[in-house]
């Protein structure tokens, strides 16, 4: 009958196998470190035991490697052959030295290395060779090696058995050390078993049991039932606590503590005492599991006749319920599957069984590793050992089908607790079409490979993220006048004049990121001559390895001809800005000479009017009329003229500031437009250069004038205001819109306004929305002129 296997414990004794090995080559390396430096310790644990031979060593070390390279994952023909030369070297060299025991052998292979140490380090006037006992394990441990896989009809595995003889020996020896009894690790009158082989030969017998746990009478001990458990735990309990208790009546007899007698009593008392303890523990599990049974043979009477009464009214229910689980189940265009913790079947559907070709009864019977090839069992395992410890887990392996064919599957599955255990949910999708396009794409890589070849553009592939050239075209070779040789071997940064290579190191990301471009930069052909280059990038997987696929189209033309564009409308800009300043400055001028000579003479005139009124005779009626008429006329003329000097040039933004000329304007405009105004402004004067407030102030007129003409608005607002390290103005009205189709056809003014703030280092923004109107907003940045606020 098979039993439920905790395949997670097997798991554990197949890693602990490979540790233990592990510890045997450290003994074994050890034990020869000893004899090359003379460190007794390391040779023989203590000075008053034997010293392992250096042979013993060397076949401690091949059996290691043979055990390590026949139990690998992925095996090869070459570690296979070599395990089993070893394991056959190994036991002949055991054969060969009990052989020496009965006859004259004349070669004797336990005193080849170190052999003049071997004479010095004797023990018992015996010279250092390899023991009965040690030769008798050597040959054991070979043969359990090359019968490590075979299993006979029974189910039982020869190698277990010869490993519990090698335990049994070893554990003879470790107890005639410990209790300094020489039979149990000498053989009669030959060279005694050292200390570190015995440990070596029990914690290889362990390891021959823990590479198969699975099988063999190991079985009994790693399946899931209570007697397994019960047996993990008693079976140490039996070697160790005899061990000890033994140990301990010894001391106490060594040191006279107590006599021999009492020693045998004490040592009886205990064993009784444990034995008893045992059996109570087992009456008490067994008395509280048949009075469980009792508890809940009454609980389980009692809720089965209230469930009766329910089952009835439930079963409809029920079976609504599983029927569409079952189409649901049935309706997924993969397998599905859900097993239990110990990898037991709970349900499946009936594509699973379709593409595995097993039978309903067959399945439930099998372990989900089985429906997989060898090669992937472990990898497979393991998968699943991560969706109970993570809670999900996908895997892709080759499933095997019962007539042998192997099918490509992706499996993804999730945790879930059923009936208070662990369980594994999941669905596995046929992936050979995927596969097939893989290979598709795979054999498309040469085509792919011409088309970079024979592009006219300049391109390269540069390897993510070390940044080294793996591939070049002959556009770009024939462009920067290298070979394909001398580019492959080129470091990036030499194709960068030597001030633009700091730059490149800073601005380079070696991380993917997909298609990006770079813009335009300096490169450096063989020649030394500078050529100016279109750089695009695009992230690709090539080989499957990230790699940069480098575009460098030459521009040299075109960019020089953008320079010499630039540069031209910098010049350009440049005048503009001297007319506007020139302007401003006859504006000024103007102003205050209409301000300061053309008022004083409109003054003196009145004054010499008012002089004239008053001289004159009270019967002069029509006289005094019109010198009245003059005099209303020369103050119209007053007001003209300030009139005409205020919009030239307003003396209240040279005098009282920005702030207090904006306040003037707005209310002017109110007045002269009847249009509804509201102005937010700072309560304090800015302190700001001349250009600044000059600029702002003028695109609020442009802007308020273009109101008044343009949106038929009825409101208007105006906001200045401070925001972190901006200056910003923004006009709003509630006019028709602003319409950039018809403003293509008059844009001086516009055109003027985005003149005047790109002067001043800021920037302008128009947006409307027919109907809704217009936004004008200025973004003065302050480090722009925050040297001269300071």
């Amino acid at each position: 009958m098979q039993l439920p296997s905790d395949i997670f414990l097997q798991q554990r004794l197949r890693r602990w196998s490979r540790y233990l090995i592990y510890i045997i080559l450290t003994i074994a390396l050890l034990a020869l470190a000893g004899w090359e430096f003379n460190i007794t310790l390391l040779k023989s644990i203590s000075s008053q035991t034997a010293a392992m031979n250096p042979a013993s060593a060397v076949c401690y070390i091949l059996l290691g490697l043979s055990f390590l390279w026949n139990n690998r994952t992925k095996k090869t023909k070459q570690t296979v052959i070599a395990g089993y030369a070893f394991a056959i070297l190994v036991m002949f060299t055991g054969l060969y030295i009990l052989a020496g025991l009965s006859f004259d052998m004349g070669f004797h292979p336990d005193s080849i290395l170190f052999i003049n140490k071997l004479g010095e380090n004797t023990k018992g006037g015996q010279p250092n060779q390899m023991a009965p006992n040690t030769a008798a394990c050597f040959l054991l441990a070979g043969i359990s090696l090359l019968l490590l896989q075979y299993e006979n009809k029974k189910g039982l595995i020869v190698t277990h058995f010869i490993a519990l003889v090698i335990a049994l020996l070893s554990l003879l020896s470790l107890l005639g050390y410990l209790y300094q009894v020489q039979e149990f690790y000498g053989v009669f009158n030959y060279v005694a078993m050292a200390l570190n082989s015995a440990i070596c030969f029990f914690l290889f017998a362990f390891a021959l049991l823990f590479a198969n746990p699975g099988i063999g009478f190991m079985r009994e001990f790693t399946s899931s039932l209570n007697g397994s458990l019960t047996a993990r735990l008693l079976i140490p309990v039996a070697i160790i606590v005899p061990a000890a208790l033994g140990l301990l009546r010894l001391w106490g007899n060594w040191a006279g503590i107590y006599s021999y007698e009492f020693g045998v009593v004490v040592y009886a008392s205990i064993t009784i005492l444990i034995f008893i303890g045992i059996a109570w523990y087992n009456t008490h599990s067994l008395n509280r599991r048949d009075l469980l049974e009792k508890q809940m043979e009454n609980r389980l009477k009692s809720f089965n006749e209230e469930l009766a009464l329910k089952v009835e009214d439930k079963t409809t229910e029920l079976r609504e319920a599983k029927e569409l689980a079952d189409k649901l189940i049935f309706s997924l265009p993969g397998v599905f599957y859900f097993f239990d913790h110990t990898g037991k079947f709970i349900r499946w559907n009936e594509q699973f069984e379709a593409v595995t070709g097993y039978s309903a009864e067959e399945i439930a019977g099998m372990h989900p590793s089985d429906f997989f090839v060898e090669e992937d069992k472990a990898y497979i395992i393991e998968r699943i050992q991560g969706v109970f410890e993570m809670g999900m887990n996908d895997a892709e392996g080759r499933f095997l089908t019962k007539s042998g064919n192997i099918l490509p599957y992706f499996f993804k599955a999730v945790k879930i607790n059923y009936e208070s255990g662990p369980c594994l949910l999941g669905t596995g999708i046929d992936i050979t079409e995927l596969k097939k396009i893989e290979e598709d794409l795979r054999n498309s890589e040469q085509k792919y490979k011409l088309l970079f070849e024979s592009n006219p553009l300049p391109m390269w592939m540069l390897s993510l993220p070390d940044y080294t050239i793996i591939e070049v075209n002959t556009s770009a070779l024939k462009q920067y006048g290298y070979t394909r040789e001398e580019f492959l071997h080129l470091d990036i940064f030499m194709l960068r004049p030597d001030e633009d290579i700091e730059r490149l190191r800073t601005a380079t990301n070696r991380q993917f990121r997909g298609i990006h471009y770079a813009g335009v930069w300096r490169h450096k052909r063989k020649d030394g001559e500078i050529i100016y280059v279109d750089v695009v990038t695009h992230d690709i997987y090539y080989e499957g390895k990230p790699t940069r696929l480098v575009l460098a189209n030459e521009v040299t033309e075109q960019y020089l001809a953008e320079e010499k564009l630039k540069e031209s409308y910098d010049a350009t800009r440049k005048l503009t800005e001297h007319l506007q300043n020139v302007r401003e400055e006859e504006r000024l001028h103007i102003a205050r000479e209409i301000h300061d000579e053309l008022g004083q003479l409109l003054t003196v005139l009145k004054m010499d009017v008012s002089w004239l009124n008053r001289k004159l005779q009270p019967a002069s009626e029509p006289v005094k009329e019109k010198i009245t008429e003059l005099l209303s006329l020369i103050d119209v003329t007053v007001k003209k003229v300030r009139h005409i000097s205020s919009e030239l040039r307003p003396s209240l933004l040279d005098d009282l500031g920005l702030i207090a000329a904006m306040e003037w304007h707005t209310e002017e405009f109110q007045n002269r437009s009847g249009i509804g105004i509201e102005v937010t402004l700072p309560p304090a004067e800015l302190l700001l250069p001349e250009p600044v407030k000059i600029g702002l102030f003028r695109i609020l007129q442009e802007s308020l004038t273009n109101v008044a003409r343009h949106s038929g608005a009825d409101k208007v607002v105006v906001t200045l205001l401070q925001k972190e390290n901006s200056l910003i103005l923004t006009i709003k009205d509630n006019g028709k819109g602003f319409d950039a189709e018809n403003a293509k056809k008059k844009t001086l003014g516009l055109l003027g306004m985005k003149e005047r703030t790109l002067m001043i280092g800021g920037e302008y923004k128009i947006t409307g929305v027919q109907g809704e109107g217009t936004i004008v907003e200025v973004i003065v940045p302050l480090p722009a002129f925050a040297k001269e606020n300071r």
